[in-house]
């Protein structure tokens, strides 16, 4: 019997998806410190040659990294949305819902983010890579937020600075609990985006004659 090849053959295709697996893995396990281009070889089983092939830096390969999960955490807030019925009301808390529950309550996201957020400034790639993602955040929300102001007959509302300012809260929150998870819970930070939501409504309905 011939001796088996240690490495199996990939696609390139899965080659990448494995990287960015892997890259997140470390990521999420070690911050910063699973920056490291061996460590994330050792991880996804890829030798460093192959990911220098893949990629031409490694601001790259964390670029697309951070493009997948950002792009998965929209998914699964659309998923959230569309499970949650007709009403514009109970889809934005669905939407937000999503944003509070796995697996953005895992503490090794927070650590992704980080990494993320502390590489933006040095090149274009990331930077490039947060303004669409965040603008598909930004038209997603905005979406819901118009059909909001259809419901509920909302003519003042500027959408796409409630969109901003809805982002902005959950972030803020999200952060927060990140940080100090005994000062509240998960469910107390859904009630107060929903008392934003409709506090909205209050303000943004004109006055009855």
């Amino acid at each position: 019997m011939g001796r088996q090849n240690k490495f199996i053959r990939r696609l390139p295709e899965d080659r990448r998806k494995i990287l960015i697996a892997a890259t997140l893995k470390c990521l999420s396990e070690e911050g910063h410190e699973g920056l490291s281009t061996r460590k994330i070889s050792a991880a996804a089983g890829i030798s460093v040659g192959l990911i220098n092939h893949h990629y031409t830096s490694k601001e790259e390969l964390v670029a697309q990294a951070y493009e997948t999960l950002t792009i998965s955490l929209l998914e699964a807030a659309k998923e959230a949305v569309d499970q949650a019925g007709d009403n514009a009301r109970d889809q934005l808390i669905a939407m937000v819902k999503s944003m509070f529950s796995r697996p953005m309550l895992d503490p090794g996201v927070l650590r992704c983010w980080l990494v993320f957020w502390g590489m933006i400034d040095r090149g274009t790639i990331l930077k490039s890579v947060h303004d669409r993602t965040y603008s598909d955040y930004r038209v997603f929300v905005e979406g819901l937020l118009a059909r909001l102001a259809v419901d509920y007959k909302m003519p003042l509302l500027d959408i796409s600075l409630a969109a901003i300012g809805l982002l902005a809260l959950v972030d803020g929150l999200w952060i927060e609990w990140c940080l100090s998870p005994t000062s509240f819970g998960p469910d107390a930070a859904v009630r107060l985006c929903v008392a934003w939501i409709d506090a909205l409504v209050i303000r943004a309905t004109p006055a009855n004659p």
